[in-house]
């Protein structure tokens, strides 16, 4: 039976605060912000093999904005790839049918282009899907729900695309049809996530000899600076 929604979000919720909290410990980057922190400790200690794959539909559209001449071809041939992809049936479909870093990256524009002064954020590491995963955890620890269109939880333990068709009414006479690749990052997926980061970080402390209670200090104040 699929897990109540609300349910669903606050187990991720969990899931997410949990990597935060071992992120402190396992990564040791004082002053480092939450991206940064986080992303580093999932790579480190995660084990998901398939974390730098860039999300072709998060890629696709971004290009399909005001793009600039350098980023022509990497438009056409992400396009095409995503065109590639099959629809029937719409999906689960792993994010292992997303390309990894080097089959893009040569046709990325190089540091410099003039591209970055339309969109600096256009980066290819936000792209990757540990990055991706950092911004859905954005969503379910500022907004508490989830990132994207919500769905309901089926027993689907990999991170996956549904491919589907968005109806939107433009007016009482028109409606406009779009299709999607929606992503979506299960339940199962945290919380396996979320283990096996524990897992790795308590063999590592334990083979270098890491107290992490240093890392987290208690006092009589909730406010550190009063100490």
């Amino acid at each position: 039976m699929p897990a109540e929604p609300g349910l669903v979000v606050l187990k991720k919720l969990g899931a997410v605060a949990a990597i935060d909290a071992l992120s402190k410990v396992g990564t040791r980057q004082d002053g480092a912000k939450n991206r940064e922190r986080f992303v580093t400790f999932i790579r480190k200690f995660s084990d998901w093999s398939d974390c730098e794959r860039m999300s072709l539909p998060h890629l696709v559209q971004a290009l399909s904005k005001d793009m600039q001449p350098e980023f022509e071809q990497l438009k056409r041939y992400a396009g095409e790839s995503l065109r590639g992809w099959r629809t029937v049936p719409p999906g689960p479909w792993s994010i292992t049918q997303d390309p990894l870093p080097d089959q893009l990256l040569e046709l990325w524009p190089k540091e410099g282009s003039s591209f970055k002064r339309v969109m600096p954020r256009f980066c290819n590491e936000h792209f990757r899907h540990v990055h991706l995963f950092y911004s859905y955890r954005n969503y379910l620890a500022h907004n508490l729900r989830e990132g994207g269109w919500p769905t309901i939880e089926r027993g689907v333990t990999f991170p996956h695309y549904l491919f589907t068709e968005i109806t939107r009414v433009v007016s009482a006479d028109s409606v406009s049809l779009r299709e999607r690749w929606l992503l979506y990052y299960p339940l199962p997926f945290f919380l396996t996530l979320a283990n096996g980061c524990l897992d790795r970080l308590e063999a590592w402390l334990k083979a270098e000899c890491i107290n992490p209670f240093d890392y987290y200090p208690m006092g009589d104040f909730l406010l550190e600076f009063l100490e």
